[in-house]
């Protein structure tokens, strides 16, 4: 697997902090012929040790989580009020294409009278193309999380 390949697999794997099981285990399946170990520890990291010869030891660091939304209301018109999960700034976040850990896409939009120096959770939200809280409700429940839609160019 190249380089471009592998980083579009992991792209692609919804990882939104406190929900990082699904890139956990894409990443221990890619590198658990390059380790001579691989473990979880009770925080969730994901530890692999490769062993060397000589006294120098080196160790390599990453976050595998990414900044997200979840879901906390479902307002009657089906758009989706949504909290943060990760330190993101909204006004450069709007209007950008967003996915669900579920495969349901939508666009982050914000209050059609707001201004973006007034950007904060209470003007924003995510519009999946529902018209209603009941069609909203068969593909998104509150609590379900989603992340700025993927993409890695060639």
């Amino acid at each position: 697997m190249n380089l471009y390949t592998t980083l579009k697999k992991l792209c692609l794997v919804s990882s939104v902090s406190g929900r990082e099981a699904k890139i956990r285990e894409e990443i221990k399946n890619i590198i658990a012929p390059f380790v001579d170990s691989i473990e979880t520890d009770a925080l969730g990291n994901l530890i692999a040790l490769k062993k060397g010869a000589g006294d120098k030891k080196i160790m390599l660091c990453a976050h595998m989580d990414e900044i997200g939304f979840i879901v906390n209301f479902i307002e009657e018109n089906g758009m989706l009020r949504v909290g943060n999960l990760g330190g993101i700034r909204l006004a450069a976040a709007s209007y950008t294409m967003v996915v669900s850990e579920n495969g349901v896409r939508g666009a982050l939009c914000a209050n059609s009278d707001a201004k973006p120096e007034d950007y904060k959770n209470d003007v924003m939200y995510i519009d999946i193309g529902a018209q209603s809280r009941r069609e909203a409700e068969r593909y998104v429940s509150i609590g379900d999380t989603f992340v700025c839609a993927p993409s890695l160019t060639k």
